[in-house]
């Protein structure tokens, strides 16, 4: 059976990042990162930002199907995506709610709108 979190944390360590670092790339705590990669969390959302973070596709993190490593990204788009990983969580929650308003359907890989239990750095 195929596991999100391990395989979130065999790509975590294949690059040499702490949870902590990939915590702060995506949002959450080291805490959260932790309970993801035991499978204790499985919240799609949270799931699909830690696979943006680590460049892989969401799609293949969360099934094990698919290509692996997420389509090419130019570097204005790659510099712009870390800006915005680096905020805070309040800063992250408005951008994802002008999204929301601004380009309907942005996030149908996601959970949907921003939500009080999808919004990174939150651990409800």
């Amino acid at each position: 059976m195929w596991d999100p979190g391990k395989c979130i944390r065999v790509e975590r360590e294949r690059r040499g990042w702490s949870q902590t670092k990939l915590g702060k790339l995506c949002g959450y705590s080291q805490k959260t990162i932790s309970k993801i990669e035991r499978g204790a969390q499985r919240g799609a959302t949270r799931i699909v930002e830690v696979a943006r973070a680590l460049g892989l596709n969401p799609h293949y993190v969360r099934t094990g199907k698919g290509p692996k490593v997420a389509g090419p990204q130019s570097p204005d788009l790659a510099r712009l995506l870390g800006t915005i990983a680096s905020l805070d969580p309040d800063k992250q929650r408005t951008i994802r709610a002008y999204l929301d308003v601004q380009v309907p359907g942005w996030d149908d890989d996601d959970d949907g709108p921003v939500s009080d239990t999808n919004i990174p750095g939150e651990d409800k």
